[in-house]
């Protein structure tokens, strides 16, 4: 068995690739990846390994012809509006050597082309080093293109974000009917647990195949064979993912270290989620201190305090702010090299409200509150967080992660039937068509000394608490590693519901 802190140190592993190219190199960075490295040490370890300078990704930037060297570090796929940005920098610039990292695998990239078979090499990466050549000027010119899965940021020993993917979100009932709509007459999906992979968007197919593919990654560094369980539709697809990869199955046939992971849908319970309530000091300060520009995780400490400077109106410009990812003493703020992103939305100006908009954006809002009403209608167990009063007891909130997790720890390893295994394939239809003949037991999340819970759409640091104070209560000797796309602030569930667009994820085209 392997303790967590050998996968939570794993992420800063993953940027050795990258630190190893940048050497006497201006480095260019998205914001996902500024953060993701904000979590792996900062910008200090990249001038440590010998860059020159660190500037943000966009079009306005460049260098001067003592600068030759490049190297761009992006979180998106290399097509539309990547490229033009990455000429656009080119162009007006005097480099000879240039590298591009990306954290898309280049599967994704054959997906985004149209190409449904695996090739020999990486031939989308290799048509692009020449157009870096033909943009530096000189075919004769060094360019690389390469993948590196640069993608976790590890907030403690029991939690590992993936901040790259920070509007990855289960599907609701207005996306069941986006889909449907483009789907024929008879073909249509009678609820969101019939949907699959294939009948998604492809900007939403690349971003579950990238997770997946950066999963894989993690697990094959750390030589895991993990068992997949999934409660939720988004789940399903994505643990389906992981278990379906090209790599896994391989990977599962011999690698020594066991674990379990059940990806669980956000929807499944947003009572604890929107909650006000601020029971721990991580919660207050996430709730009441602004982000870092670009950032979806930490936050913004103001440092004057700690100076002799005067507090007024130009302060907070000449004193670069405070965060709570200072795990080393010479770790520097990535904070400098971003810029704030706004979630592209479709807002009209107040002119143009007219009573049939606000209507129909009201009743949006309800077709989709009705959505969450009935996420967890399909389950036979778990389908209520919810326990009335019986006249002595007041009502209760039973949160949906502690079901799940009493479920999984329970002594007597009752199977629970919502808590579905992915992993077996056709060992699993064995499996099932001997059990009618002989006493065969499926895989349970319990079998294992290690499990990875991973919280599809946001976890609270509420959760997180609830998580380990579960563990200690019920089974001790496990481990448990905590996944998720971001962490959440209560504030953050409206916006995840509402404006964000989960069927078409921004991925740079």
């Amino acid at each position: 068995m392997m303790a967590t802190d050998n996968y939570t140190k794993f992420p800063s592993q993953l940027w050795d690739k990258v630190l190893s190219k940048v050497k006497k190199a201006v480095v260019f960075m998205d914001d996902k990846c500024a953060e993701c490295l904000h979590w792996n040490g900062g910008a200090a370890t990249l001038f440590e390994a010998g860059a020159c300078n660190l500037k943000q990704f966009s079009s306005f930037e460049s260098c001067g012809k003592n600068e030759p060297k490049a190297v761009f570090v992006v979180s998106t796929l290399l097509k539309g509006r990547t490229i033009d940005i990455i000429k656009d920098t080119i162009s007006l610039s005097h480099f000879q050597y240039c590298v591009v990292f990306t954290s898309v695998a280049h599967s994704a990239h054959l997906l985004a082309n149209n190409v449904t078979t695996e090739l020999e090499g990486n031939p989308v990466f290799e048509q692009f080093e020449e157009k870096l050549c033909e943009w530096m000027g000189n075919m004769n010119y060094t360019a690389e293109v390469m993948h590196a899965p640069i993608v976790f940021a590890p907030v403690s020993q029991q939690l590992l974000l993936m901040p790259t993917f920070p509007d990855l979100f289960p599907l609701l009932s207005p996306d069941l009917e986006s889909i449907n709509a483009k789907r024929p007459e008879k073909k249509k999906f009678g609820g969101l647990y019939d949907v699959d992979i294939h009948s998604l968007p492809p900007e939403l197919q690349i971003e579950i195949k990238s997770l997946a593919s950066a999963l894989n990654a993690m697990f094959e560094a750390t030589n895991t064979r993990e068992e997949s369980f999934a409660v939720g539709p988004m789940s399903r697809i994505i643990a389906g993912e992981l278990t379906n990869h090209p790599q896994a199955k391989n990977r599962r046939k011999l690698a020594p270290n066991k674990a379990s992971i059940i990806f669980v849908d956000r929807t499944m319970d947003l009572t604890g989620a929107v909650g006000h309530h601020g029971d721990n000091l991580v919660e207050k300060i996430l709730t009441f201190l602004k982000p870092l520009p670009g950032h979806v995780t930490d936050v913004q400490v103001d440092m004057l305090e700690l100076t002799s400077l005067q507090h007024n109106p130009n302060s907070h410009t000449t004193l670069a702010p405070g965060c709570l990812a200072q795990t080393q003493e010479t770790s520097s703020d990535c904070s400098t090299v971003q810029n704030v992103v706004l979630i592209s939305s479709r807002c009209v100006s107040p002119e143009e409200v007219t009573m049939e908009r606000a209507h129909s954006a009201v009743e949006k809002v309800f077709e989709t509150l009705r959505g969450l009403s009935q996420t967890r209608d399909h389950l036979k167990q778990l389908r209520s967080v919810y326990t009335a009063s019986d006249g002595i007891h007041q009502a209760t909130y039973r949160p949906f992660l502690r079901q799940v997790l009493e479920e999984v720890f329970n002594p007597d390893r009752v199977e629970c039937p919502d808590i579905e295994h992915m992993s077996g394939g056709l060992t699993d239809l064995l499996k099932t068509g001997f059990s009618m003949f002989m006493k065969v037991s499926r895989p349970h999340p319990s079998d294992h000394p290690l499990l990875f819970l991973f919280l599809v759409g946001g976890v609270t640091p509420s959760e997180l608490r609830m998580i380990k104070e579960v563990v200690s209560a019920h089974k001790q000797g496990t481990q448990v590693l905590v996944l998720s796309t971001r962490l959440l602030r209560p504030a953050d569930i409206p916006e995840l519901l509402f404006t964000t667009q989960r069927l078409v994820p921004d991925m740079g085209v």
